[in-house]
């Protein structure tokens, strides 16, 4: 079976490397601060989707975020338990 490209890796051939880079960049930010708060109160982060746009307004363009984040409609919170159990399942049902 042929390795599927990464969705980052498709979005550079659209915008750019550069731009490519930002939004990876702005991505892993918004995670890492998500990851943070939700593990504070015992959840975990599985998926969540974030949308991101080009303000052309400025130069130069600057790529924003142009959604909701990190709410019920666009985002999974799981209890870092169940997500454990549910993760070691995975991991042995996984064929790569």
């Amino acid at each position: 079976m042929p390795r599927r490209e990464h969705p980052l890796r498709k979005g550079e051939k659209l915008v750019g490397e550069e731009m490519g880079r930002e939004v990876e960049r702005l991505s892993l930010k918004i995670y890492e601060v998500s990851a943070t708060c939700t593990e504070e109160v015992d959840l975990t982060l599985p998926d969540s989707r974030l949308e991101f746009g080009l303000d052309e307004s400025v130069s130069p363009p600057a790529v924003v975020l142009v959604d909701e984040v990190l709410t019920l409609d666009n985002s999974r919170f799981w209890n870092r338990d169940m997500w454990r159990k549910v993760s070691v399942r995975w991991e042995a049902d996984a064929s790569y």
